[in-house]
């Protein structure tokens, strides 16, 4: 009988881990059926195959049986979301339902116990999660801020009536080590309380080919505890905190050779003949940065984070209730990298095709050589602290057949952020280094180039001049913002029918961003000594500020066909925050960009099938996204290049996902779960200045809209001014294309099966697999990450108390890139470049349980 209870709950937690929608209960003692999970993704309780919302949800055993340590790891499993920790755990993106984006909100925010959260999650401890719900489509009428596409709301364990607690340690590849505790149970007659502590950490997977240090490695430490007082009969009060310390290594991200480029050919400024960009699947390589003497230490990404929240509940009568929510968070983060993602650690020269000596039009030009005695400076080196607080007051209704809920939601977010880069001391021998390599370039080139008028411009700065005085300028400059969301809510639910209910839900918030900077730049010489310091608190650049107001509904109905067979219809509006470029690109006319808005519709059915063994949910949904939030780089007046965000068009999304159950009656202990989910993403209207450059470069052969302006190759029209909207309309349309970052197809599959060894043990093996296609890097749609495809492993040996977990994670060594974005390569005269995030390889452990 034993044996029978752990089987039943063991398939609980495989099934779900698929889609948490699934738990398993005995018929007769011999059959299984599926059973209800209760969720609250709308601000109250009710059975998920009822809810008319597209939901998938991971309870606490089910991230403990398939060892998920990670919301990433989350999403592998989640038809429709797509997040992976491509740069580091200290960022993150988000995406569902194909609505990617590259800067800017992700439109997917995080909600831990009804608290908005603003960062990432990848280094959250999921040890404390009871439960995680992925809502999917525009949820901004009940969540609000940045939950256009979706929102994924995190339930936290709390304390129990009993006094029980459990215990992990766990050993794996790169070293890993984890230990975890948990105490839980009553500290009075009214009050009980939990505590939770955890300390993960993980060698890299990758070795720096500079200096043979390994990078990419994880460390956390976590805490948490809930205090839970229930007052009387109406009252309850539950008091959390949690802290967490992550100290993780360099970031490992490669930058991929600029010889690379195979498409859209140009011989203009910078880029000497070379291709301006590449078209095809980036391939994963090894890392290789010097970032031990442009920081004076190892690079690191290291946060504190604390997270608070109190809930307090109270029944006012039968059917009304009041919820107040109160929130503070409180992180800080320090940050010192190698941004160029290169060996060379500066950049001391550009290449050139000099406007002289051209002697007739098209004719041969000179090919030049320029030094840049101020040395590029991709380093990130910088401290932030940011603190919001948040409240939420809801008056809630429960009727025969009417729902209501009315709320008033208050949020205000202030960050502070520094340049805290210090004079590299090896600054002179690094730079020394990278002068002797580009010259020795050029050179090289030089002799193949077979120049037939001139030689070279640079071969007597070469050979009477010598190194030129080399600087370096670092940033200490500060960036305050902050940020105020004020909003009303509201949703009422009716059934006009025992069958039929309806539910309107609307949102009007207004937000105000506010931001002021100061310039503070410290110029070096080679031997460390100060030689000229530009800004400073004198030198505080005009205030920004702008405010949004939006209103949001969302309108369902749902229809029970029978017990188990429910269709619903959703049409909901999301906004995504529109915000505030930075001070460079504010002078070049791009200060603000608007808030992107979804018009969501969706169709869906939950069905139970065969007596309950079997579960298939199905939705289609087709989404229309109105002033699409795209990342331009643009070339100031000033010569600067910058990065900023621009509205640019319209883009439609239609997709299907599907989900399926299987706990057949007939074979006790199998279980199979199998998600799909299928997005096509397509530009309705919209042009971007970068494709209008390679639209232009294809056509003149010029990587220079001036230069191809005075070569007399590029329309008239663009020369007056080659960043009018001119250009954009006749060359830069991206109608047709694919969003990037989006992934048209994405699946997961598991089976598992439980088995007996005697009546005091059994065994459980489970295997799964996650699969997305391609995702294209920008919207030029010709540079794209490959399909990945990951398979795990999971053999568990346990009793009541005691458990052995042997696993195994991307067992076939998937070596398909996470992530990738534009970038330059700095040491060959800033040609375009793709930074790129490799993938961790297989990986094994065990882990070790006591519950007790």
């Amino acid at each position: 009988m034993k044996f029978k209870t752990r089987l039943l709950c063991s398939t609980v937690i495989i099934t779900s881990a698929f889609s948490g929608t699934t738990t398993v209960a005995a018929q007769d003692d011999e059959e299984l059926m599926l059973e209800e999970i209760i969720v609250t993704a709308r601000k109250r309780s009710e059975n998920i195959q009822e809810a008319p919302v597209a939901i998938t949800a991971f309870t606490a055993n089910s991230i403990e049986r398939a060892n998920l340590v990670s919301i990433d790891e989350i999403a592998k499993r989640t038809a429709g979301l797509s997040l992976d920790s491509e740069f580091g755990r200290a960022d993150d993106r988000p995406v569902i339902r194909g609505q990617a984006n590259i800067l800017g909100s992700s439109g997917v925010s995080y909600f831990v116990d009804g608290v908005y959260i603003n960062g990432s999650l990848l280094d959250y401890d999921l040890d404390q999660v009871e439960r995680i719900e992925v809502v999917k489509g525009p949820q901004s009428a009940l969540y609000g801020r940045n939950t256009y596409s979706g929102a994924i709301n995190i339930i936290t364990k709390g304390p129990s009536d009993e006094f029980s607690g459990s215990a992990k340690v766990g050993f794996g590849s790169n070293d890993l080590f984890e230990a975890s505790v948990a105490l839980r149970g009553p500290l009075s007659e009214n009050l009980s309380g939990s505590f939770m502590a955890r300390k993960y950490k993980a060698d890299g997977d990758f070795v720096n080919q500079y200096d043979g240090r390994k990078v990419g490695g994880i460390e956390s430490t976590s805490y948490s505890g809930v205090l839970f007082w229930q007052v009387n009969d109406k009252l309850d009060v539950r008091l959390r905190a949690s802290y967490l310390k992550s100290d993780d290594e360099h970031i490992a991200i490669a930058n991929t050779d600029s010889t690379e480029n195979n498409c859209f050919q140009d011989t203009g400024s910078f880029y000497l003949g070379q291709s301006r960009y590449f078209c095809g699947e980036l391939l994963d390589r090894p890392v290789s940065f010097d970032d031990v003497r442009a920081l004076n230490e190892p690079g690191y990404r290291r946060a504190e984070k604390w997270q608070t929240s109190l809930t307090a509940n109270y029944e006012l009568n039968d059917s009304w209730s009041m919820k107040y929510i109160y929130g503070f968070n409180h992180t800080e983060r320090n940050d010192a990298y190698d941004s160029d993602y290169q060996a060379e650690s500066y950049s001391t020269s550009n290449f050139f095709i000099a406007p002289f000596f051209q002697f007739f039009p098209g004719g041969p030009w000179a090919y030049g050589h320029s030094t840049v005695t101020s040395a590029s400076n991709f380093t990130t080196h910088s401290n932030e602290i940011s603190k919001d607080y948040s409240h939420e007051m809801t008056l809630r209704y429960a009727g025969e057949r009417t729902n209501a809920v009315m709320g008033l939601y208050y949020l205000n977010y202030d960050s502070s952020s520094r340049g805290t880069q210090p004079f590299p001391e090896r600054f002179g021998e690094a730079i020394g280094e990278s002068y002797a390599l580009q010259t020795g370039r050029f050179a090289d080139y030089c002799a193949a180039g077979g120049i037939p008028f001139l030689p070279c411009g640079a071969a007597l700065e070469f050979g009477f001049f010598g190194p030129p005085n080399f600087t370096i300028t670092t940033d200490n400059g500060k960036t305050n913002s902050d940020l105020e969301n004020k909003a009303i809510f509201a949703s009422i639910e009716r059934h006009l029918t025992d069958d039929l209910k309806i539910t309107v839900e609307a949102r009007y918030a207004e937000e105000t961003i506010n931001r002021i900077s100061w310039t503070r730049d410290v110029t070096y010489d080679t031997a460390g000594n100060i030689v000229n310091v530009a800004g400073g608190v004198g030198s505080i650049d005009d205030p920004a500020a702008v405010t949004f107001k939006s209103f949001t509904p969302r309108f369902s109905a749902a229809y029970k066909v029978s017990d188990h067979v429910n269709l619903y219809a959703v049409a909901a509006k999301g906004t995504k925050p529109g915000g505030l470029n930075g001070t460079l690109a504010a002078s070049n006319g791009l200060a603000t960009y608007d808030e992107e808005t979804n018009w969501s519709m969706e169709l869906g059915a939950k069905t139970e099938l065969f007596d309950r063994q079997a579960r298939f949910n199905v939705s289609l949904f087709r989404n229309t996204i109105k002033d699409y939030q795209l990342t331009e780089s643009y070339v100031a007046s000033s010569g600067q290049t910058g990065t900023a965000i621009r509205n640019v068009g319209k883009v439609r999304l239609t997709g299907v996902e599907a989900e399926v159950t299987l706990a057949p009656a007939a074979l006790p202990g199998f279980m199979i779960n199998a998600n799909i989910a299928y997005t096509d993403s397509e530009v309705l209207q919209g042009t971007d200045l970068n494709q209008a450059v390679l639209m232009l470069t294809d056509m003149t052969s010029s990587g220079s809209i001036s230069t191809a302006c005075g070569r007399g190759s590029a329309p008239a029209a663009l020369c007056a001014d080659p960043t009018d909207v001119t250009l954009q309309s006749l060359l830069g349309s991206i109608v047709g294309h694919q969003l990037p970052r989006q992934a048209k197809w994405q699946g997961y599959a598991s089976a598992q099966y439980t088995g007996e060894i005697n009546d005091e043990w059994s065994w459980t093996l489970s295997a799964g697999i996650s699969y997305e296609s391609k995702r294209f890097v920008q919207v030029h749609n010709l540079a794209y990450m490959g399909a990945s495809s990951l398979v795990d492993a999971n053999l568990t040996i346990e009793n009541d108390s005691l458990s052995i977990k042997i696993w195994g994670k991307n067992i076939t060594d998937d070596d398909s890139v996470m992530g990738a974005f534009r970038f330059v390569d700095v040491d060959e005269s800033y040609k375009r470049s793709f930074a790129l995030s490799p993938r961790q390889g297989a990986t094994y452990g065990v882990n070790l349980g006591w519950k007790f």
